[in-house]
Parts: structure tokens; C-alpha cells; sequence
């Protein structure tokens, strides 16, 4: 059995291998992948995914509907998209898995979730009355209308 070497590509002109001038392989990133443009800081967003994610995954208070609401308003903590969908799917099964799919969709969407919609239409927006920040300017307002009224 004999192999024509006129059958095989000469170096340098196989797309699949780019090969530099003197026959090494050639893995920039121009020769592998063209006129693609390359991943930078700017365009690859960050995630820094860890143990706290899986806290928020496997934490129940997180995903009781309304209950997680209030769990993240007493405490401050936040739960990223993942973590709603996972730990929707852990303790409430299929419907639990799609129904963080719709929440993450609608706070991604809204910047609410549907839990702070139905807080919302039924106690009115107070997003911006709930901070201190909110009462002290009020509290000043009403000084500064009342020192005008004497």
C-alpha cells in the first residue's frame, strides 16, 4: 500500500490546521477563528458565582413567594437568575423550574419580580418611602414648608 503525497495539503494551506511559516502550528487567534473579534473584559460579562449562590439556591426563604420578598428586604441579600430558576426547580419541581423561569423573565424584564408586583398592586409602589434616605428628605421638606408658613 503505497500513500500519494501529492493527495496531501501542503503545509500551510489546510484551513482546519494553520500552520506558520516554518511548519509549527500556528493557534493565534486571528488564524484559528478569522475575522471573529476576541473576548475582552468588555464584552464577556462577569459572574462571580459561588458559595453564597449556593446559599441562595438551597435557602427555601428565597423562593416562598412573597416570604422571599420580604427575606431580601429585611436582609439585603440578593438571589441571581440562576439561583431563582435552580432553586425554584429544587423544592418546587417542574412547575417550581418554570415558575423561576417566568419570575427571572419578568424581573429581568421589569426590574421587579412578580412577587414585588403583587406587593405593589396591593400596597401601592413604596420602593423609593421605604428608605431612610426617602424620609430624611421628606422630613426636610416639611421643615422648610413649615418655617415658610410662620
Amino acid at each position: 500500500m503505497t500513500i500519494d503525497l501529492g493527495q496531501l495539503p501542503a503545509a500551510g494551506n489546510n484551513p482546519a490546521h494553520p500552520t506558520t511559516a516554518s511548519g509549527k502550528r500556528n493557534w493565534s487567534w486571528q488564524a484559528v477563528h478569522g475575522d471573529v473579534p476576541k473576548p475582552s473584559a468588555d464584552t464577556v460579562p462577569e459572574h462571580e458565582g459561588g458559595f453564597a449562590d449556593l446559599i441562595d439556591i438551597i435557602n427555601p426563604l428565597q423562593h416562598i413567594p412573597i416570604v422571599g420578598n420580604i427575606y431580601r428586604a429585611m436582609t439585603g441579600d440578593t438571589i441571581n437568575p440562576v439561583g431563582r430558576i435552580l432553586g425554584g426547580g429544587l423544592f418546587g419541581g417542574p412547575i417550581g423550574f418554570l415558575s423561576g423561569i417566568g419570575s427571572t423573565l419578568v424581573a429581568e424584564g421589569t426590574g421587579k419580580d412578580v412577587g414585588e408586583h403583587l406587593l405593589a398592586s396591593l400596597f401601592g409602589d413604596q420602593s423609593s418611602s421605604n428608605s431612610i434616605t426617602s424620609v430624611a428628605q421628606a422630613s426636610a421638606r416639611y421643615d422648610a414648608a413649615s418655617r415658610i408658613r410662620m
